[in-house]
Parts: C-alpha cells; structure tokens; sequence
C-alpha cells in the first residue's frame, strides 16, 4: 500500500515512517517529505530575511526593474539550492545502506 506524501500530516508521516522501517521497507520518499514539511517554515522565513534589503533599501542607485530581477534570480537560486542539497541527502543515505 501507498500513501500519498500530500494528504498526510507531518505526525502521520512520522508513523508511517516508523511503520515503513519496522517492517524493513523503503521510506526514502516519506522522509524526504516529512523533512521538506519540517523545513519550509524556515526557507520561507530566510527567503522574508533575504528580500527585506530589496524591498526596503535605498531606492536611488537602482531601478525597481533590477531590484526585481537581482531578487528573481536569488530566490531561484536558493530554491534550486533548497532541492538540490535535498536530493543529495537522499542519493547519500542511499549510498550508505
């Protein structure tokens, strides 16, 4: 049986979790989404820290084009960073078992 990572609260996934390596099973997919729930708060409290400069710098020396541009790019790249080390995680814990 399946469940989907969407529908399941975080202290289900937990269980499940639990459940899946009790009986010696794959957990990889529900870790990754356990933790990417963990986590999210705090990407999108660092990404409020990140944009604050943009939106509240001085407004002289560059354009509201390239203020947005320049923030586009470094929440692109941060998101990028985000499910990047992710999924590195996950290829490391599987190498290791």
């Amino acid at each position: 049986m399946s469940l989907s990572t969407r529908i399941i609260i975080v202290n289900g996934l937990a269980t499940y979790i639990d459940f899946l390596k009790e009986n010696q099973q794959k957990s990889h997919r529900y870790e990754m989404a356990f933790w990417g729930r963990i986590v999210n708060p705090l990407v999108v409290f660092v990404m409020l820290l990140v944009s604050a400069p943009f939106v509240i710098g001085v407004k002289r020396g560059i354009s509201a084009g390239a203020r947005i541009l320049i923030g586009v790019v470094i929440g692109m790249g941060f998101n990028i960073l985000d499910i990047t080390v992710g999924n590195i995680g996950l290829i490391i814990t599987l190498m290791l078992h």
